[in-house]
This record gives C-alpha cells, sequence and structure tokens, in this order.
C-alpha cells in the first residue's frame, strides 16, 4: 500500500465481518494498513461502540466502518478536535447530499 496523507484515499468494502475495528487492528498487526485506510461494511456481527460498548445494528441501516489514523501525525490537544469535526463534517454529508431529516 502506498503512503497517503489524505483519509479515504483506500477503502476496503466488505459485505460482512465481525468487526471493521478487529479487521483495521489485524491489518495494523501485519502492516497491511496505513494511515487514511476506510474499512466498510454492510453488516458486522460483533461491532464495537465506545468504552467497550457492543455496536449491534440492521444490515445496511448505519455507517459501519473503521478508520485508521496515525495519531502522531496530531497533538494530542487537537485530537479531540479531529473527532468533533469528523462528526460535524459527516453531519452535514448526511444531511445535504442524502437527504436525510431529523424525525422527532
Amino acid at each position: 500500500m502506498r503512503k497517503s496523507s489524505r483519509l479515504g484515499d483506500y477503502i476496503i468494502e466488505l459485505s460482512e465481518i465481525d468487526s471493521t475495528n478487529n479487521y483495521a487492528i489485524k491489518l495494523l498487526g501485519e502492516g497491511m494498513a496505513e494511515h487514511g485506510l476506510c474499512i466498510r461494511a454492510d453488516w458486522q456481527s460483533q461491532g464495537k461502540g465506545q468504552l467497550g460498548n457492543t455496536w449491534i445494528s440492521e444490515e445496511s441501516k448505519n455507517v459501519l466502518m473503521s478508520v485508521v489514523i496515525d495519531t502522531a501525525r496530531f497533538p494530542i490537544e487537537l485530537q479531540y478536535h479531529m473527532n468533533a469535526m469528523t462528526c460535524l463534517a459527516l453531519t452535514e454529508f448526511l444531511m445535504a447530499d442524502l437527504q436525510v431529516r431529523h424525525q422527532y
């Protein structure tokens, strides 16, 4: 895999996997993943949420993905902001491009 500085230059798309996070960790351990790699699945049987929680979803109903980020590229004080900006960018994309509406 060639070096990239952008997120999403490389995307692995899977129909089903135990966990995109487990797969990313496996690829990192094998030296097969670099900064920016995105692993996306239609369904995962053992998804991971934050703080050790399980992520459960219906097939093709959620964004199920893991992105490999080389945190050494970002000072620790900016890592929270990077996460927040990613969430905001995804929200803007979904609202504008996919015509997703809030339902109360």
